[in-house]
């Protein structure tokens, strides 16, 4: 019987978005959870995905940050699970990946939806 790699345990998990969730987009934490290495999981990113975990990770956040805002939740309720130690670093990295803050994208959005 062959024994299994990490590389081939990485390769079979198909429940990313979960073991992200309780990994709070931390790499280090995603990474424990997957049973690897950060450097083995930051290599089967670049073969596989062909993006950087973190890059990845960060991305994931950013989306997840828009919806939660367009369903109308404060930050205040979600930043935690985000990976965020604070509501006013989540702002900051917002604005800083969007170039507007989280309050002038919804304006901006309500605005082109009329």
């Amino acid at each position: 019987m062959k024994t299994q790699t990490v590389m081939d345990r990485l390769r079979a998990i198909t429940d990313w978005p979960a073991r992200i969730a309780k990994a709070r987009y931390c790499v280090k934490a995603l990474a424990q959870n997957c049973g690897a290495s950060v450097s083995t999981l930051r290599d089967f990113f670049h073969q596989h995905f062909k993006i950087a975990v973190k890059k990845w990770l960060e991305k994931l956040r950013l989306c997840e940050f828009k919806f939660r805002l367009r369903l109308g939740e404060r930050i205040k309720e979600f930043f935690d699970a985000l990976g965020y130690h604070d509501a006013a670093h989540a702002s900051h990295d917002f604005k800083h990946a969007v170039g507007l803050t989280p309050r002038e994208w919804m304006k901006r959005r309500t605005k082109l939806a009329r």
